[in-house]
């Protein structure tokens, strides 16, 4: 999809296999969850590509190199370059205006327009084609789906690689780990539904609306994992859980 770019190995690796989510309609929300998750409605949903992993270590240890910046603070189990990033803000990913950060840099990188998926994309996404369906997979819970490991001799949870090839999800659109290895940062506020349509993307920047998080992690809590639920956190919030992956489409 571009050219190689010796200095972004991670990052071009990241670009040639993302995954294209076809335009269409879908069910948004769910009344089985909380009362955030409702008006159910019908979406209608743009054609659009969607980074088929969450952004990894290796990735934003790319970024932070070529930009002279520090890298995140550093979860328990360390640096791991094929594990998800975490302990990222949104405005770290996308800049305190909306038009900066590692979006920012990956976009004059490789020539395409990166920015976070809104809440309707990421959940068109997730679902895979399954309308209707509570989770990625189907309508039931399942640990084995879930994809957060408790190491026996340090009694702690780490995140998983997105490289290793048994044990997650990939959906109608062939996409790993929507949920369940680390929660995914959203374009939109946070905000209530609308009665016929999807929270709006903004117009606006500010530190004082929180930006919504999607995707659930770490030890097995089966309601966080569902296609709608929806969390919210202020755009300069970092957690050891919290990560992102990217919509990339051309310029």
């Amino acid at each position: 999809m571009n050219k190689s770019n010796t200095n972004a190995i991670e990052l071009d690796k990241y670009l040639n296999r993302v995954r294209r989510i076809p335009a269409g309609k879908f069910v948004m929300g769910s009344v089985k969850g909380d009362s955030d998750e409702r008006p159910v409605r019908r979406i209608r949903v743009n054609a659009f590509q969607l980074g088929m992993t969450p952004v990894t270590v290796g990735m934003w240890q790319e970024y932070c190199l070529a930009c002279g910046l520090d890298l995140p603070p550093k979860p328990r189990w360390g640096y791991l370059r094929d594990h998800p990033v975490v302990n990222v803000s949104w405005n770290d990913i996308m800049g305190a205006d909306g038009n900066g950060g590692f979006c920012a840099w990956a976009s004059d990188v490789t020539g395409h327009r990166w920015t976070l998926p809104t809440e309707a994309q990421w959940e068109y996404a997730a679902r895979g084609g399954l309308q209707g369906m509570e989770y990625p997979w189907g309508d039931l819970p399942d640990k084995r789906q879930i994809h957060w490991f408790q190491s026996s001799r340090n009694k702690i949870y780490t995140t998983m690689p997105v490289t290793r090839k048994s044990g997650i999800q990939r959906g109608g659109y062939g996409l790993v780990d929507m949920v369940g290895n680390v929660w995914q940062w959203c374009l939109n506020p946070y905000q209530p539904y609308a009665t016929k349509r999807e929270s709006p993307s903004p117009t606006s920047i500010t530190t004082k609306i929180k930006r919504c998080v999607r995707g659930g992690s770490g030890p097995y809590y089966p309601g966080e994992y569902r296609c709608a639920d929806r969390a919210a956190e202020f755009p300069e919030t970092v957690y050891n859980d919290l990560g992102f992956r990217c919509v990339v489409n051309q310029m």
